[in-house]
């Protein structure tokens, strides 16, 4: 799926916004419904390529009467690759100059935590989402391979794996409105910009230089009158 004018910071924001597990709004409990907690296990350094990964367990409500919680337990790590021979050992080649790739991915460390009776351990195979900026804004991709276990009927796990579709999709759309939000803040900071420049009487050119089109519309009122 593509986001369009959004950045690989948009996607970090809205994936990345509960590092230690303690935000109650953090929008992971917006884009999967099931979601009732996320808890921060523990964080590792490698100490070879020092990656930081983050062990989380999360555990989710049943999604019909009949069904048993479950919880799943995982390894995460996150990565931005900026060169194009880093993407291409990846697969994912950003098609722009200086375009980056984001990466997070998941695997399964359910065998390590003890569990808990209340609930079923899932077991999280391989999870992958990767943001992809592009000359339109990001292309957005994921890969998800999961067992929930246990007795489960065949229409929940129909009903469940269209649902990632669903879910995909409000991920989307909140990566979209970051975006907008954050261009139009540096929409007002580069208004800011144009004044100080004014006022300290520096050319023209360097005004227009340092606008973006929709900018260069507001520098037109201040045009028509001479620098003081």
């Amino acid at each position: 799926t593509s986001i369009p004018r959004a950045k690989i910071d948009d996607v970090a924001a809205v994936v990345d916004d509960d590092p230690n597990g303690d935000n109650p709004k953090a929008n992971a409990y917006t884009y999967d419904r099931l979601l009732t907690k996320r808890i921060c296990v523990k964080r590792e350094t490698d100490s070879n390529s020092g990656l930081e990964y983050v062990t989380w367990r999360t555990l989710y409500k049943s999604p019909v009467w009949g069904v048993g919680a479950r919880d799943f337990v995982f390894r995460t790590n996150t990565a931005v690759l900026s060169s194009k021979e880093q993407q291409q050992e990846i697969g994912f080649v950003s098609e722009i100059e200086g375009g980056r790739v984001w990466c997070f991915s998941a695997d399964n460390r359910g065998d390590q935590h003890p569990t808990d009776s209340s609930y079923t351990r899932g077991a999280l195979h391989a999870f992958v989402l990767m943001g992809v900026e592009t000359k339109n804004g990001v292309d957005l991709y994921q890969i998800a391979s999961f067992d929930p276990q246990g007795m489960i009927p065949a229409s929940v796990i129909d009903a469940t794996n269209a649902e990632q579709i669903e879910k995909l999709a409000i991920m989307r759309k909140l990566m979209e409105e970051h975006a907008q939000k954050v261009e139009g803040k540096n929409i007002i900071k580069t208004v800011i910009i144009i004044i100080i420049i004014k006022q300290t009487k520096f050319d023209r050119k360097i005004i227009i230089i340092k606008t973006n089109k929709q900018i260069q519309i507001i520098f037109s009122l201040f045009h028509q009158y001479p620098f003081p």
